[in-house]
């Protein structure tokens, strides 16, 4: 039934709009609207994610899931695919882009590697050895990494298919950077040079850093701060993890003022975005008084793998070894697995099949097993790494793009939480669909050929901002300084679709303010780190003249 549903799939006809194209159904623009899915009415059609919703609600119910997960316990334990989730192109899977992973350690996971090996390099920071099999036997610390890289760009090759990452077709480079004391600020920054060194050799467009240093301290003491810097400046998109809780202070690399740093969202494992919660992530001022987390993503019920090859994966498989078996079959089963499953011996005495498969079930549920390779895992550091998979497609849409347009576009695309305070979602969720819909119309490649915005020109005694925006019509200025009145005399385009306007440099003080495009779209400046709270859920950008 599975296998019916993908074919329907793959044979529906798409009406490609260059710049897109709303859906009937929930209005959002979307890149292409399927027009023959069964149901709908003729013509009208509708865009993938409602599609894909009927879909799995179907599947859902009926249970035609693929084989090697139809085992799995119940309605309540079906963790939905990131890719369904984040409503992103399913034509775009990060193919021709580079991802490099700076993690605690790494195995090279089956969906990395069958049925083709997209590990290109592996590297132990600490010790200098690049030997692929360095990663063997299996331990703890290649844990975290490993999942945070399947996250991103697993291809689902133990599901199917069906628990694949976003950026499913992207290769990747890993370097792990703890050593027999942890993970230090050294070996991350490190690490990140060892990245921007190589980036040509292995044509790295992306780092992921699902890890943090120890102190607070300002982006200009810091050297992974520093070392971030100087990957973005080489042309690198750098994401960042913040953290997982709302008490800490953002630390470095997640508070470096060019580092997309990625908080979570919650959204309790559905497919609409009516249950979307904020996830305990951390958030705020830095020493340097930027706010931070940049955006946010999904932090909780995410597919994940398990270690192969770990005790934890011999108990999963056991326990649905377990599940499966037929009733007469059942005792023996049990007492095959009892060790490996993690079980006590005296559920052999249990004379009703009904309480041994409740006690599978309950234990299932307790490890966070979706299947017996897989397991849910929750944590800023997963949301990273789905915002690094949303940027793989937008480089696959758009080669050219540029760190700064990037961030850019991710930020000018983001979907706000109307009841989530501003400083815990920064500009909002990733909108995979509205990114790479944005890349692929990008025309230009925003701050090539001018200063970050606003830049203070004291020789001449006038602040200069820059705004990039190739669809724009009109932008105004409106500040403190100002009034709050939208001045769009002020701005002036070039050919490149760069909009800059010229104020004369006010007295000493703190100043806020926006742009206001086509006369209706309040925007912060997204190339000044220095933001606050506008008191309406939104933000300003804030500049000072000493």
């Amino acid at each position: 039934m599975a296998e019916a549903v993908v074919k329907m799939k793959r044979e529906r006809s798409v009406l490609e709009r260059e710049n897109g194209v709303a859906c009937p159904l929930c209005g959002e623009r979307v890149r292409a609207l399927v027009t023959d899915y069964p149901g709908l009415s003729d013509g009208k059609g509708a865009c993938t994610r409602c599609l894909d919703q009927i879909d799995s609600a179907f599947l859902k119910k009926s249970g035609g899931f693929p084989a090697s997960i139809a085992s799995r316990v119940g309605e309540d334990m079906v963790v939905f695919p990131t890719p369904l989730r984040l409503n992103a192109d399913p034509e775009l899977t990060g193919k021709g882009v580079t991802i490099c992973f700076v993690d605690s350690g790494f195995a090279p996971h089956p969906d990395l590697t069958q049925p083709v090996n997209r590990i290109l390099c592996t590297v132990d920071i600490a010790a200098g050895q690049t030997d692929p099999g360095m990663f063997f036997p299996h331990h703890d610390d290649n844990w975290h990494g490993t999942m945070t890289s399947v996250v991103c760009a697993g291809n689902g090759f133990l599901s199917d298919g069906f628990y694949r990452g976003i950026a499913s077709e992207a290769q990747l480079v890993l370097l792990k950077v703890k050593d027999e004391h942890g993970i230090s600020g050294k070996n991350i920054a490190k690490a990140i040079r060892w990245a921007i060194e190589n980036r040509e050799r292995y044509n790295i467009r992306i780092i992921n850093l699902s890890v943090t240093d120890d102190e607070p301290v300002s982006f200009k003491e810091s050297e992974v701060d520093l070392a971030a810097e100087e990957a973005v400046k080489a042309g690198m998109a750098v994401v960042a993890a913040v953290g997982n809780d709302p008490s800490q202070p953002v630390k470095p690399p997640a508070n470096s003022p060019n580092v997309i740093a990625v908080g979570g969202v919650d959204d309790h494992n559905t497919l609409g975005m009516m249950m979307e919660e904020i996830y305990h992530s951390t958030f705020g001022i830095t020493v340097d008084q930027f706010l931070k987390p940049e955006m946010i993503a999904p932090s909780i019920w995410l597919a994940a793998p398990i270690l192969p090859m770990t005790n934890t994966h011999r108990e999963a498989r056991g326990l649905y070894d377990i599940l499966k078996a037929d009733d007469r079959y059942l005792k023996g089963v049990l007492a095959k697995e009892l060790q490996n499953a993690n079980l006590e011996s005296s559920l052999l005495q249990d004379e009703y099949t009904l309480g041994i498969r409740e006690t599978v079930r309950s234990r299932i549920k307790k490890g966070k097993f979706v299947s017996p390779d897989y397991m849910h895992a929750d944590g800023t550091s997963f949301a990273a790494p789905i915002v690094c998979a949303v940027i793989a497609q937008m480089l696959q849409a758009n080669s050219d793009l540029t760190p700064p347009a990037i961030r850019n576009i991710l930020l000018g695309t983001a979907r706000k939480l109307d009841h989530v305070p501003v400083e815990r979602q920064g500009y909002g969720v990733v909108d995979a669909r509205a990114a790479v819909l944005r890349s692929m119309v990008e025309k230009h490649i925003a701050r090539t050929d001018f200063p970050n915005s606003p830049a203070i020109d004291r020789i001449n005694r006038k602040v200069i901002f820059y705004y990039h925006d190739d669809q724009a019509h009109t932008v105004a200025l409106a500040g403190s300084f100002n009034a709050w009145q939208p001045k769009s005399d002020l701005f002036s385009r070039s050919g490149n679709g760069i909009w800059k306007a010229e104020i004369p440099l006010p007295q000493s003080g703190v100043y806020l303010y926006k742009f206001v495009v086509d006369h209706r779209r309040w925007v912060s400046d997204p190339e000044n780190a220095y933001r606050e709270p506008d008191g309406f859920n939104g933000l300003n950008s804030r500049f000072t003249v000493d």
